[in-house]
C-alpha cells in the first residue's frame, strides 16, 4: 500500500481522475521520462505534491513548536524547514527531464459527452501504455520493446499542443480555435 503511494501503479506514470461540480471530470496523464527508476518517481510524486503537502507541514510545525516557543520563533523554525525541504527537494529532483502531461476535461451535457482539451490524444497515449505494459507483463514483449514504446510515448507529449488533424476533422474545431469533441464514451 505504502509502496504503490509512493511510486505509483506503473513505471511509466499514470492516470488521475477528479469528478468535480456540474458533470466535468478532469483527466490528467503524467508519463515519466523512459528509463526513470523508483525513487526518481517517488522524488516527482513528492516535488509534485509539495505545495500542498509543504502547507500541511508548515502548520503542523508551527502548532507543535509553538506550543512551547513564541509565536516568531515558531514562523522562523517552520518557514525555515519548509525551505529547507523544498531547497533538498528541488536539489534531488534536478538534472532529469520532468514528467510531461496531457490534461482533459470531459463534460457532461444534455446531448451527450462534451470533450475540452486534448482527451483523445490523451486517450491514446493512456491506451498504448496500458496495452504495452500488459504486453510486457505477459511476456510477449521485452523490456526494451516496452522502453521503446514508452519513449515514443512519451516524445509525442512534447509536441505543440495543437490538436490533431484527425479529431479536428472527426469532432470539429470551435470558431476559437479550441476544440470541442463529442465522444460517446470515456
Amino acid at each position: 500500500m505504502v509502496d504503490r503511494l509512493l511510486h505509483g501503479d506503473r513505471a511509466w506514470g499514470g492516470l488521475d481522475v477528479w469528478p468535480s461540480r456540474g458533470g466535468v471530470v478532469r483527466y490528467r496523464l503524467t508519463v515519466y521520462p523512459p528509463g526513470t527508476n523508483a525513487r526518481e518517481r517517488m522524488l516527482h510524486r513528492m516535488w509534485r505534491a509539495w505545495p500542498l503537502t509543504g502547507g500541511i507541514v508548515w502548520l503542523a510545525i508551527m502548532l507543535v513548536v509553538g506550543s512551547f516557543a513564541s509565536a516568531p520563533q515558531a514562523l522562523w523554525a517552520a518557514t525555515g524547514t519548509i525551505g529547507v525541504a523544498t531547497a533538498v527537494t528541488a536539489w534531488l529532483t534536478r538534472g532529469r527531464p520532468r514528467p510531461r502531461t496531457l490534461t482533459a476535461l470531459l463534460v457532461d451535457d444534455i446531448g451527450g459527452r462534451l470533450t475540452a482539451g486534448w482527451f483523445v490524444e490523451l486517450r491514446n497515449a493512456f491506451e498504448e501504455l496500458e496495452a504495452t505494459e500488459l504486453r510486457l507483463r505477459a511476456g510477449r514483449i521485452s523490456a526494451v520493446q516496452f522502453e521503446v514504446r514508452w519513449s515514443e510515448v512519451f516524445a509525442g507529449l512534447d509536441l505543440p499542443r495543437v490538436p490533431s488533424d484527425g479529431a479536428r476533422a472527426r469532432y470539429g474545431a470551435t470558431r476559437s480555435g479550441r476544440t470541442g469533441l463529442r465522444h460517446p464514451e470515456p
